[in-house]
C-alpha cells in the first residue's frame, strides 16, 4: 500500500520533481480512507484541512447556482489529487466532493504537510512553483471556455484524458469513458446529445472510433486543428 501511494505522488504534478525520499515522508505522514458511492468527501465551505489521493475510484468535483442546478466541474478518478488548494491555503473548500463509486483515498493533512515544510524549505519553494503553474492552467480553462465551442472543448478534454490515462493499441489511443458522456457534458457546458452528435461525427470521419464506455483516438492531429483552428478565429 506504501508504495501505491508512492507511486500515486511521483507521477502527479504537484510532487513529481521531488526527490524520492521527501515523497516518502509525505507517504509517511499518509493515511488512508475509504467512501461509498454517494458519500460526500467534503461540500462547498468546509474547512480546507488535507491533501486526498485517489488509489480506486471516481469523485465528482460540483458546485451550485442560484437556482439549486448542480454545475460539475470535473470528474476525478484513480491517479489524481483534490484538495491542492486547500493545501496550499487553508481557505475553505471551493466545491463538493462526492464519491461517485466505492473509492480509496490517501489523506495528508495540511497541518503536517506545514511541518514537513518548515523542515524542507526546497520543499516550499517546489510547491511556490507549482501555485504558479496551476494558475495558468486555471486561465488556459477560462480562455477554453471564452474561445473554445462545444467541439473544441470537447476535442481539447479528450486529448487531455488520452494524455493522463490513454493506453496505445494497434488502432489508436483508448480512452475510457469515466467521466460519461453525460457527464462530460455536464463539465462542458453542455448536454450528452451535443457529446454524442460530435462523438458520431468525428468516428464517420474516421478521426475515433467508438465502444461502450471507450473511444479510440485514431487521429489526434486532427482533434488538435479542432481546437487550433478555434484558438486562431
Amino acid at each position: 500500500m506504501l508504495t501505491e501511494r508512492h507511486a500515486l505522488l511521483a507521477r502527479n504534478y504537484m510532487f513529481q520533481d521531488l526527490p524520492s525520499e521527501l515523497i516518502d515522508r509525505i507517504v509517511n505522514i499518509s493515511v488512508t480512507r475509504k467512501l461509498s458511492p454517494g458519500e460526500a468527501l467534503f461540500y462547498k465551505d468546509d474547512e480546507g484541512d488535507a491533501l486526498y489521493g485517489i488509489l480506486a475510484g471516481r469523485i465528482r468535483i460540483s458546485t451550485s447556482t442560484a437556482g439549486g442546478q448542480e454545475l460539475v466541474l470535473n470528474i476525478q478518478g484513480s491517479g489524481e489529487l483534490l484538495g491542492e488548494i486547500a493545501l496550499l491555503d487553508g481557505q475553505p473548500r471551493t466545491a463538493d466532493a462526492i464519491a461517485i463509486e466505492d473509492c480509496e483515498l490517501m489523506v495528508v493533512q495540511r497541518r503536517d504537510i506545514r511541518q514537513l515544510l518548515q523542515q524542507e524549505p526546497a520543499m516550499a519553494l517546489h510547491l511556490l512553483e507549482v501555485a504558479g503553474a496551476r494558475l495558468r492552467y486555471l486561465s488556459t480553462k477560462i480562455e477554453d471556455t471564452a474561445f473554445l465551442d462545444v467541439a473544441g472543448r470537447l476535442a481539447k478534454q479528450l486529448l487531455h484524458m488520452a494524455n493522463l490515462h490513454g493506453k496505445p493499441t494497434a488502432d489508436g489511443t483508448l480512452v475510457r469513458l469515466q467521466p460519461s458522456q453525460a457527464e462530460l457534458g455536464q463539465m462542458l457546458g453542455t448536454s450528452r446529445i451535443s457529446i454524442s452528435k460530435h462523438l458520431r461525427r468525428w468516428r464517420d470521419r474516421g478521426w475515433v472510433s467508438l465502444k461502450r464506455g471507450v473511444v479510440i483516438i485514431k487521429d489526434t492531429d486532427a482533434l488538435q486543428l479542432i481546437i487550433d483552428s478555434e484558438l486562431d478565429t
